[in-house]
């Protein structure tokens, strides 16, 4: 290693050591000498905020000092407010802007004309009955969105009654999950549940009769059955192939399956296609349990099922 000398940071001010031949090179040829990679960025990049917002800015030294207004942006959207602010429009402008408006409205397919919302009645253009969500969801439902205090509150009682995680499905909260938390795993993250990361993972939940359902779906139909009395077993294996049905009625010779992730997940669906098709060359008869016959109340009906 070479002879150091004691150098002079030229953003910070504060003196490190350089090697002497590195240090007169610098010299020599008018380059800055900076003590770490923080001060040289510092340097290059000085600290700019947007005029509009006070979001970070990155711009660099030469434009910053070359600005005489020292006004930065971080987006368009906020130059233009900037520019607009106390801008006065005329009536020609304002009119053009508005048949500009409508026009688009008209490609994209929407009404052109203002509507009255059934509910509140304000006045909206779209292609909605409704002006808001909150309008449709009393339309839809008679009732006013749920508050995210609403929701947190059901997710847990729910989730201390089944003793487990509970689905999106089983709730009808998928929606309102979204809109609070991002999706319904990230949900069950902010509130201490562990969420259900794999389609496949079964839970092992004792029914009423002493079978174990790998969910909590499955416990719901097993259960059904049993208060039916219908005589049913677990996992019947397929005539070939290492697929087992979800449950068999021996006195119909019925074969039923719930499929509750069917058009979801690709690797789901072919599992779901293949069962339909080794039933249909072995002459199977093969029921399909779908989620809307379960929640938000069971729709089961054992004459459906047998004369399948």
């Amino acid at each position: 290693m070479g002879r150091r000398t004691p150098i002079i940071c030229d953003h910070c001010k504060v003196p490190f050591p350089r090697d002497v031949r590195r240090a007169h090179e610098s010299g020599k040829k008018g380059w800055k000498q900076f003590c770490s990679d923080q001060c040289r960025q510092n340097y290059l990049y000085p600290e700019v905020f947007c005029f509009d917002c006070g979001s970070p800015v990155k711009v660099s030294r030469g434009v910053y000092y070359g600005s005489e207004s020292k006004r930065f942006f971080c987006s368009h959207s906020c130059s233009a407010k900037v520019s607009n602010k106390g801008r006065k429009h005329s009536d020609e402008t304002k009119k053009r802007i508005g048949e500009g408006v409508i026009g688009s409205l008209d490609g994209q397919g929407l009404n052109s004309r203002a509507k009255t919302c059934v509910i509140c009645g304000a006045f909206f253009r779209s292609a909605h009955t409704t002006c808001s969500y909150a309008c449709g969801r009393i339309l839809q439902h008679g009732v006013l969105p749920l508050t995210k205090t609403e929701v947190v509150a059901q997710i847990l009682a729910a989730a201390e009654q089944l003793r487990c995680t509970p689905s999106s499905k089983m709730l009808g909260l998928g929606h309102e999950a979204k809109r609070f938390f991002g999706s319904w795993n990230k949900a069950m993250m902010a509130l201490g549940l562990k969420p259900n990361t794999q389609w496949l993972s079964k839970k092992r939940l004792p029914c009423k009769d002493g079978h174990v359902a790998d969910s909590l779906s499955e416990r719901i139909v097993d259960d059904w059955f049993h208060d039916q009395g219908v005589k049913h077993e677990r996992s019947k294996p397929y005539p070939e192939g290492n697929c087992t049905c979800d449950f068999y009625l021996p006195d119909y010779d019925i074969w039923v399956e719930y499929f509750g992730l069917w058009h979801e997940h690709p690797q789901y669906d072919k599992a779901v296609l293949k069962k339909y098709r080794l039933a249909a060359e072995h002459g199977i008869k093969l029921f399909g349990i779908s989620p809307s016959m379960l929640y938000p109340e069971i729709k089961l009906d054992l004459g459906t099922i047998i004369s399948r």
